[in-house]
C-alpha cells in the first residue's frame, strides 16, 4: 500500500507559489463554514530569517487561490483535490521566537464595504431575494437562491449595520440560512439540505482522532407560536406548532411577524423553531483528512449510544501541518426530524 500524501497548492496574485512556499509552510487551515460566516483561510510560515516580515511581506487585499491535493487517501495511485476557493488577504501577524508569519484570508470580495461599512437605510415593498440580490451586486458577487418561499416586506430598517450583518439578520428572521463562499452569496433552506442522504458513516471503531458530543436543554423550545394582526383587514392569524418528539423541557417560542395565511404561519413556525433547536445535540469530530466532507453535507454517526443519528456538518476545517499531516475537523448538529 502506498503512503498517503497531501500537499498545499497556492496561487498568489496569479502566480503559483506552491513549490516556493513548501519549505516555509508550518500550518495550513481552510474552514468551510455553514450559516452566517464566510469561509476563511490561515497560513502559518516559518520566518526565522525575517523574509516574510521583510522583502516577502504579503500585500493586504491580494488574492490567494488555495487547494489541498491528496494522493493515496482513497486508494493506491488516486489523486483527489479539494478546491478551497479564492481568498483576499485580510490580516497578517508576525511573532517570535522563533519567527513566524501568519496570513489570514476571507472569501474574496467579502472584505469589501459590504462587510465593513455600517449603513442606515429603509427597504420598502421588497422581497428577501431582492434585498439579497441588491447586496450581492453591490459586493460584486452572485446570488444563489435555494429557498422555495420568498418573504415580502412592506418595510425593513437597516440600522448601523453592514450589508452582511443586515442580510444575516433578515435570513435568520425568515428562518433560512446564509453562506458566503467563492464570490457567491448562497441562501438556502437547511431543512432541504438535512433531508438528503448521509455521504458516509462515521463509526466509533473507525480511524477517529478525537470526538465529543453534547446534549443541552438550555435555549431549547417545545413549540413555536406565530401571531399576526393585520391592521388593514382587521384579521388575526394565530398558529402553534409542536414537532413530533418535541423536547421534554422548554418553553414556547413566540413570533410576531407578518404572515398572509395559516400555510405561511406553519412554514414560519417550523423554520423559526428549527433555528432555535438545531443545537440541542451537537458534536465535534476529528478524522484523517477527507476532502469529501464539507459544510452542508450529512453524515451518519454510529457506535456512540444515544448519540447515534444523522448529523449535519456545520463547519468543516481542513488543516495540514508538518507534524500532524492532513486532518479534517467537523462541527455537527443532530438532524431535526419533523420540521
Amino acid at each position: 500500500m502506498e503512503a498517503r500524501r497531501a500537499y498545499i497548492s497556492l496561487i498568489y496574485a496569479g502566480v503559483d507559489i506552491s513549490r516556493d512556499i513548501h519549505s516555509f509552510l508550518l500550518d495550513f487551515s481552510f474552514t468551510d463554514n455553514g450559516h452566517g460566516k464566510s469561509d476563511d483561510l490561515q497560513i502559518t510560515l516559518e520566518d526565522k530569517d525575517g523574509l516574510w516580515r521583510g522583502p516577502w511581506f504579503p500585500s493586504k487585499g491580494a488574492k490567494i487561490k488555495a487547494a489541498i491535493v491528496t494522493k493515496n487517501f482513497s486508494g493506491d495511485g488516486q489523486s483527489i483535490t479539494l478546491p478551497c476557493g479564492t481568498f483576499s488577504i485580510d490580516e497578517i501577524d508576525v511573532s517570535g521566537s522563533p519567527g513566524t508569519c501568519q496570513i489570514k484570508g476571507v472569501s474574496a470580495l467579502v472584505s469589501s464595504d459590504i462587510r465593513r461599512e455600517k449603513k442606515t437605510r429603509a427597504w420598502e415593498n421588497i422581497s428577501l431575494s431582492a434585498i439579497a440580490n441588491d447586496i450581492a451586486k453591490h459586493g460584486g458577487m452572485k446570488l444563489f437562491w435555494e429557498v422555495a418561499s420568498d418573504p415580502l416586506y412592506e418595510r425593513r430598517d437597516q440600522n448601523e449595520e453592514s450589508d452582511m450583518e443586515f442580510l444575516k439578520r433578515m435570513c435568520e428572521d425568515a428562518g433560512v440560512c446564509l453562506k458566503i463562499a467563492n464570490e457567491k452569496i448562497i441562501i438556502f433552506d437547511e431543512a432541504d439540505y438535512e433531508s438528503k442522504a448521509a455521504v458516509c458513516t462515521i463509526a466509533s471503531d473507525s480511524s477517529l482522532l478525537s470526538w465529543s458530543f453534547t446534549s443541552q436543554a438550555e435555549a431549547t423550545y417545545r413549540a413555536c407560536r406565530v401571531k399576526w394582526h393585520d391592521a388593514v383587514t382587521k384579521t388575526d392569524i394565530d398558529y402553534t406548532y409542536e414537532p413530533p418528539n418535541a423536547p421534554k423541557v422548554g418553553h414556547t417560542l413566540m413570533v410576531n411577524e407578518r404572515v398572509e395565511n395559516i400555510a405561511e404561519a406553519i412554514t414560519l413556525a417550523k423554520k423559526k423553531l428549527r433555528l432555535q433547536n438545531k443545537n440541542e445535540v451537537t458534536g465535534d469530530i476529528s478524522v484523517l483528512g477527507n476532502v469529501n466532507l464539507s459544510a452542508g453535507l450529512n453524515v451518519e454517526i454510529s457506535g456512540f449510544g444515544v448519540f447515534d443519528a444523522k448529523y449535519a456538518i456545520d463547519t468543516a476545517s481542513h488543516s495540514y501541518s508538518q507534524g500532524s499531516g492532513y486532518v479534517t475537523r467537523l462541527s455537527l448538529h443532530r438532524v431535526l426530524e419533523g420540521y
